[in-house]
């Protein structure tokens, strides 16, 4: 498809058939027959490549016996063979099964032309008659538009048939602009309703594809998405540009009507005549874009992209900095503390013989491109899933020389100085993924000289030269737009980049991106880097260096977050031991949110360093610090006068957390604190388990902890308990009193530290005339009547 006069364009919101696609589980019903039942297998492949119309057939399924020619996949696993109805007669026929199969994929409908293709029929020989389907097209939790009732052809076998007979049913499907289905996840399936015969018949539903937006959208460039949702992508055909299409320049500018926002990006070069460019949402409401370039085919585009609320109640966005922590925008507004750890392993999940992909270097790079292959893409998944086991939510990729030339990762051996499109493929597919799994990409651009993995040699021009600019460029073009990752220069940086480099380049992708993603260079340290990196070798000793550290680092970074860039690998140096790995995660995030890198290092000192023997306990960390690391804590640790104690805190104290170490008491000083707290403890050696220790009263005490084991590393969160709040969801309003209303408290013993607690605090917030309307006398007169310990009465004292 070429650029017409009238300039058609076709736009494709999957970026190479992959970005944004996130199969989702695949269900089918078989409903049992008069005569049969049979258990229907399927496959479904999103291996497939943009059609020369630029359609894309995203799902297809198999027939029983062999390749569907239609669709060209491989038979299915099992029998694809719905079932049989068997009468002497038309008027014998009976109704032959009712069963639905359906799936969902997370890329979002927008206006266009849908084509659902099905097929139906018999794969029996001998066997006739006809066969009734009902396909759709819907949103995963959301309307779906009508089905369409189809009735195949009737199936005459013949005399001897040899093969199956089967007939390709095709439905269409509109959705209008304005439709409440646009910026949802798609469904789609189809309903097996009727399989009707003078004989006897055999009918299957065999396959379903669907090609996405299959109609040419002409003269608009407007789009819709959601907040934070898949990437939007338009495509431009170019094919009157001559000379280096990665050096020719478009801006794109988008604009928030009734804002000041603003974000500029470029397009990129993508093969065959066809430049690309992107676009996330940040905030709900309609976008105005414009284009700019010294090519005319690139220049004056216009068109808008409404952004609408995500159907995810808490859409996450970009990692960026906020008060010397990793934070993630959740919303439009919202900041969410993040505990970033990042897990190495770059040994092949396939060949344990083969550690480090066959490079045998403690360095290690990640050969990117490979997981672009089909057969790869389970260790792909088993790379982010690896993490998450081992209580890590960031994954490490390095590029060195692979940026030019996939699978190469020495730049003397480069022969292309334009950025391979290879390479940007399987770094997308890995940024979707993981962040489907809330895991973060943290990519390592460059290495050491030494190895040659910089830009400084090969036909490579050296830093900040022309081609590592055209590669900047790209990056920042391609990638810019994408949620969920974050890049570091790379390693022995003193070897081979100044201070000043690293900051040309960290300003020069600041201005490009258009989108915030944190970069950071291993010590080094300027104004243009939102993270501070060091290579600090820390062995534990004495116990409390890991925190000490931290807070060193934490105070002098200028209100930007803090990353140990060490690889710290499991047993290297003789050090990293599950204990060690534990205990350092748990203090750098105490000290107040500095990350650091674990996982597993091949070709290091250790041979062969097997898992983590305890993997639960890092699992724990994950588990209890999700949703904790709050953007304002700071560091209290007078609240924990003990030695290897720490705390964080919000400024009104009404979150708290305390790590202690080695002890089977801790000392705590609430004294002065306005309200008594909520308090959970969790054993930091353990899988993660809450142990609920009630309501500790706001004075100082100490908690023995030795009936739950010996000296052990303990977490603690404190919630502050608000008065009133009595359905605990840290406000006082309306409901905590319609549930105090309605639950009542009867005339059972008030025997619950909590509720006395509760209910106290209300009765004290309230006049006298409002408690009697209450009805808290009676309550109160309850309680005292009743037979509960002294020491919760002294707590209503």
């Amino acid at each position: 498809m070429r650029m017409t006069a009238v300039r058609k364009m076709t736009v494709i919101r999957k970026i190479k058939g992959r970005i944004g696609i996130a199969l989702g589980a695949l269900a089918g019903m078989l409903v049992a027959l008069a005569s049969a039942q049979a258990e229907m297998g399927i496959i479904a492949t999103d291996d497939v490549e943009d059609a020369a119309d630029y359609t894309t057939s995203f799902i297809s399924f198999g027939t029983r016996d062999g390749p569907f020619p239609e669709f060209g996949l491989s038979p299915v696993v099992g029998d694809n063979f719905v079932g049989t109805t068997r009468g002497a007669s038309a008027e014998n026929a009976a109704l032959s099964g009712n069963f639905l199969n359906t799936a969902g994929f997370g890329v979002p409908i927008a206006a266009g032309t849908y084509t659902l293709s099905v097929s139906a029929g018999s794969n029996d020989i001998g066997r006739d008659g006809y066969a009734t389907f009902e396909p759709f097209l819907g949103a995963v939790g959301g309307s779906m538009l009508p089905s369409r009732n189809v009735t195949t052809a009737y199936v005459d076998p013949g005399p001897a048939p040899t093969e199956a007979t089967w007939q390709n049913v095709v439905v269409e499907y509109t959705v209008p602009l304005g439709d409440p289905l646009i910026g949802q996840e798609f469904t789609w399936g189809a309903d097996f309703t009727k399989a009707l015969s003078p004989n006897k018949f055999a009918a299957g539903f065999d396959g379903v594809s669907i090609d996405f937006l299959a109609d040419e959208q002409t003269g608009s460039l407007d789009r819709d998405t959601t907040l934070f949702g898949p990437v939007t992508e338009w495509s431009v055909n170019n094919s009157t540009f001559s000379g280096n299409p990665y050096d020719l320049g478009a801006t794109v500018t988008f604009k928030l009507d009734g804002s000041d926002l603003e974000r500029k990006t470029k397009m990129f070069y993508d093969e065959s005549d066809t430049w690309k460019f992107r676009f996330t949402g940040t905030q709900t409401g309609t976008w105005q874009f414009t284009t700019s370039s010294s090519d005319g085919e690139l220049n004056g585009l216009a068109g808008t992209v409404t952004v609408g609320a995500s159907l995810d109640p808490e859409p996450r966005g970009f990692l960026v900095a906020a008060n010397s922590k990793f934070a993630r925008q959740i919303g439009e507004t919202d900041l969410k503390g993040e505990v970033m750890h990042v897990y190495m392993n770059l040994q092949d999940p396939a060949s344990a013989a083969n550690p480090g992909f066959g490079i045998n270097d403690q360095g290690g790079w990640t050969p990117v491109s490979r997981f672009d292959e089909p057969a790869e893409r389970a260790e792909r998944a088993a790379y982010i899933e690896q993490a998450t086991d081992n209580g890590m939510n960031t994954i490490f990729l390095h590029m060195n020389a692979q940026w030019f030339e996939a699978n190469e990762p020495a730049a003397d051996q480069l022969i292309s100085t334009n950025p391979d499109p290879t390479t940007f493929r399987a770094l997308e597919e890995f940024i979707t993924d993981a962040r489907e799994a809330e895991v973060q990409v943290m990519i390592w651009a460059w290495a050491d000289d030494a190895r040659k993995w910089t830009p400084n040699f090969g036909p490579l021009d050296g830093q900040n030269g022309s081609a590592d600019r055209r590669l900047q460029r790209y990056i920042a073009a391609r990638l810019g737009p994408l949620p969920g990752w974050s890049m570091s220069y790379g390693f022995d940086l003193d070897e081979w980049a100044t201070e000043a480099e690293v900051q040309s380049w960290a300003s020069f992708l600041n201005d490009e991106m258009g989108w915030p993603h944190l970069l950071w260079a291993r010590e080094r340290n300027n104004s243009d880097l939102g993270a501070v990196s060091n290579d600090f070798r820390p062995d534990g000793n004495p116990a409390d260096e890991f925190y000490q550290l931290a807070v060193a680092e934490l105070d002098a970074s200028q209100g930007r977050p803090v990353i140990f860039e060490r690889r710290f690998a499991y047993l290297r140096d003789g050090v990293w031991t599950d204990e060690k790995t534990r205990q350092a995660m748990w203090q750098f995030t105490i000290a107040g949110g500095a990350a650091g890198w674990f996982g597993f290092f091949p070709g290091s000192i250790i041979a062969d360093p097997g898992p983590y023997s305890n993997p639960e306990e890092l699992r724990t960390h994950a588990a209890f610090w999700k949703d904790r690391l709050l953007i304002d804590m700071e560091r209290q640790n007078q609240l924990t006068p003990d030695n290897l104690a720490w705390a964080l805190a919000t400024p009104d104290f009404g979150n708290i957390v305390i790590y202690a170490m080695d002890t089977d008491e801790i000392q705590l000083n609430l004294s002065g604190l306005a309200n008594p707290f909520f308090a959970i403890l969790v054993d930091t050696e353990t899988g993660y388990t809450e142990i609920d220790l009630g309501i500790l009263s706001p004075n100082d005490q100490i908690l023995d902890l030795s009936s739950f084991g010996q000296a052990r590393d303990w977490a603690i969160v404190l919630t502050e308990v608000l008065p009133g709040d009595f359905d605990v969801d840290g406000d006082v309003d309306g409901a905590d009193f319609l549930k105090w209303q309605r639950e009542g408290f009867g005339s059972q013993c008030l025997d619950s530290l909590e509720s006395s607690i509760r209910r106290y605090q209300y009765s004290a917030r309230c006049d006298r005339r409002t408690r009697a309307k209450l009805g808290w006398n009676t309550i109160a007169r309850r309680f005292d009547n009743a037979r509960c310990s002294a020491s919760w009465k002294n707590v209503m004292k």
